[in-house]
């Protein structure tokens, strides 16, 4: 394309030492429609128009060369209304295309549990791409291109925003662990034994889960995890507290019997 300013540029300068009349507007319009296509990927989505309205810029210079004037106007002419059907054919794919990336992007940082882990830019690109859902709707496929591409932004911090909560979901995993560990010394753990043996490959799925990038399931798997153990521990302690109180209660009972074989012995 810089080859074709170039020759526009030097055209412009030929015109004012020559007789016939160079189609100057028209040529500089057909560059810069076919600078247009390619902003809208018409290489991806309309190759064919793309490569005749190169080709007839090009066919435009020529005729300027041989002097023909009128044909280089309409291989210009011819030029401009190819690179308009390129744009044309090629932006409600681009939209649809940049819509469905973004979509993908989204679901994965739903995954991630975007939605609780950045709130705001999951929420923003949620936003977005319903808009650029309905200016497709509305046949605005630039202005819903130009939209998926402001959600995808919301959605890459969302993302990384996600990616930054596994270091501290995996300390919540080993803090599960010791925590499991821990109640197995505890008097009356045996009844339990099932259970804590199994926090061990509990959180290894749960690890495999991280790794996977399922936070969602991540976070569902430890607060289960912590359930179970919060549970154990719960009963762990009514059974320490019986315990207790049985002990507290025979201690009295023995100290009663005690002064009361004092007394009787006064």
């Amino acid at each position: 394309m810089k080859k074709f300013g170039l020759i526009v540029f030097i055209y412009a300068v030929f015109l004012t030492a020559c007789d016939f009349a160079v189609p100057i507007k028209e040529m500089v319009q057909s560059k810069q429609l076919i600078q247009r296509a390619l902003e809208v990927k018409a290489n991806k989505y309309a190759s064919k128009e793309l490569d005749e309205a190169k080709k007839h810029l090009l066919a435009s210079h020529d005729k300027i060369d041989k002097k023909k004037d009128k044909a280089a106007k309409e291989e210009a002419l011819k030029s401009i209304a190819a690179s308009k059907k390129a744009i044309e054919k090629s932006l409600p794919p681009l939209a649809n295309d940049e819509l469905k990336k973004t979509k993908t992007m989204f679901d994965e940082t739903t995954s991630l549990n975007a939605e609780k882990f950045s709130p705001e830019d999951y929420t923003k690109a949620d936003e977005l791409l319903k808009k650029s859902s309905e200016q497709i709707k509305a046949k605005e496929y630039w202005k819903s291109y130009l939209t998926s591409q402001k959600a995808a932004l919301h959605v890459t911090i969302a993302k990384n925003n996600s990616l930054a909560k596994i270091p501290s979901l995996e300390n919540d995993i080993k803090n599960l662990q010791d925590r499991a560990n821990k109640l197995k010394t505890q008097k009356g753990a045996d009844q339990f034994k099932p259970q804590l043996d199994s926090v061990d490959k509990t959180a290894d799925d749960i690890r495999k889960t991280i790794k996977d990038k399922l936070l969602v399931v991540t976070v569902k798997g430890i607060a289960d995890l912590k359930k179970l153990i919060d549970d154990i521990e719960t009963k762990l302690a009514l059974v320490d507290a019986k315990e207790t109180i049985k002990r507290i209660k025979k201690e009295a009972d023995e100290l009663k019997t005690k002064r009361g074989e004092q007394f009787a012995s006064d």
